[in-house]
């Protein structure tokens, strides 16, 4: 992605797209995106496709930051642009 695009992302989009290219395993969830000071993961996702992230998401188990496991949770890779 070129500088100019990504001037023009939202704060919080920039700051999932970065965070979807920095993860080591590929996948980031939506705790993770929330403990990182994202409200709305899935909106901003949504966004970013709009704009033609091409981004996978599967529903997967996940531990929340006290330890509880919660099913169903959405997990998010990004594959590129189209």
């Amino acid at each position: 992605m070129t500088k100019l695009k990504l001037n023009k992302l939202q704060p919080a989009q920039a700051k999932v797209l970065q965070m979807l290219n920095q993860h080591p395993y590929g996948w980031v969830n939506t705790f993770e995106f929330r403990n990182a000071g994202i409200a709305s993961p899935s909106c901003c996702i949504s966004q970013l496709k709009t704009r033609g992230a091409i981004i996978e998401k599967e529903m997967r188990s996940a531990i929340d930051h006290v330890g509880n496991v919660h099913t169903r949770v959405a997990h998010y890779r990004f594959m590129g642009w189209a």
